[in-house]
């Protein structure tokens, strides 16, 4: 008896937990209320992307059919000059064998039950011209501008047919960008004990000013092993031999005079076995505001050193060892500084 009594009151939990457990589904009535929220993404910048996580539930009192993701409406871009254009999407299925991001797009067929459907729709900020090479704005935005608007519309083939939703740019903190680039300009021949000048320049071609500006010197491998240049002095901010040892910190950049400095190294002896070689020099800029062109963060140069009287006319193998040699040393040190 106390065994039958122990198994259905078991029972009993267990069918409570099913009732408990079980989901509701909502019948094909026709009427479907879709609570459409919209989260934000916190900010975006020029050349980046920034990303709406939309979510849909269904609050009934029937199924949903039909979802779809009809437009996005998409505001001016801060700049005024650029465009925002959606560019990716996510949980809504192209009605397009093409893959391309087109509106409308299938969110899902049929909703029947209160658990949420998530999309997500990614937004780039960009101008490019005809082969595709962004254009950088002339315009500065604001440290305190802000996105505008975008509307998101979705549609069922059940009542009401329509669902608009909004997803708020107040919000959206429009971050500021720029383009810093560095350059050098010295000597690409010399000779054993010789002293060579090299010139780096630090150029902000905006918008906006650059913050914490550095820059990472790499002369050969200097003060490393198997260097061949030794610092003897400079002028300016990167002009000494902590800088050549450890990088410089510039600092904040505004818009327009560039930053110049100076560096004099002596060409050390070769090794024994190499007749010539050139010795590589890289010039390496960063900055902590956004830098929407990387293609002129780094500069390169590189000076041809030889033996014989002329300073460089011959080679062979030991030169191309040597210049594997240094190229390997300048990459070990970029790693050491940048990791």
């Amino acid at each position: 008896m106390l065994r039958a009594v122990i198994g259905l009151a078991l029972l009993s939990l267990v069918a409570g937990a099913e009732t408990a457990s079980a989901q509701t589904v909502y019948p094909g009535g026709g009427n479907a209320i879709l609570k459409v929220d919209v989260a934000s993404p916190k900010s975006i910048v020029f050349g980046g992307t920034a990303t709406y996580t939309i979510t849909i539930t269904n609050q009934g009192p029937d199924l949903a059919s039909g979802v779809k993701l009809a437009s996005v409406t998409l505001p001016a871009a801060p700049d005024g000059s650029s465009n925002l254009k959606a560019t990716k999407v996510t949980g809504c299925t192209p009605e397009d064998t093409t893959g391309k991001v087109l509106f409308p797009c299938d969110v899902i067929s049929v909703l029947d039950t209160p658990d949420p459907v998530t999309v997500k729709v990614t937004v780039t900020w960009a101008a490019t011209d005809a082969d595709g090479n962004l254009i950088v704005p002339t315009t500065c935005p604001a440290t305190t501008a802000t996105l505008g608007d975008v509307g998101f519309e979705f549609t069922t083939t059940t009542t009401p047919p329509t669902f608009p939703a909004t997803g708020l740019g107040a919000g959206v903190a429009v971050d500021q960008f720029t383009d810093v680039g560095i350059a050098i300009d010295g000597p690409v021949n010399g000779a054993v004990g010789q002293s060579v000048t090299y010139t780096g320049t630090v150029t902000n071609h905006g918008p906006c000013p650059a913050t914490s500006v550095a820059v990472t010197l790499m002369p050969g491998n200097v003060n490393g092993p198997n260097t061949l240049l030794a610092f003897e002095s400079g002028t300016g901010v990167c002009g000494t031999a902590d800088a050549v040892a450890n990088g410089c910190t510039i600092g904040d950049v505004p818009v327009g005079p560039p930053v110049t400095f100076t560096n004099v190294y002596k060409i050390l002896p070769l090794p024994d076995s190499v007749i010539q070689t050139t010795i590589p020099i890289e010039y390496d800029v960063a900055t902590d505001t956004t830098d929407v062109d990387s293609s002129n963060d780094a500069a390169t140069s590189g000076i041809r050193v030889g033996k014989e009287a002329g300073g460089c006319s011959s080679g062979g193998p030991g030169g191309l060892a040597a210049v594997a040699l240094m190229a390997a040393a300048v990459f070990a040190a970029r790693r050491r500084r940048t990791a």
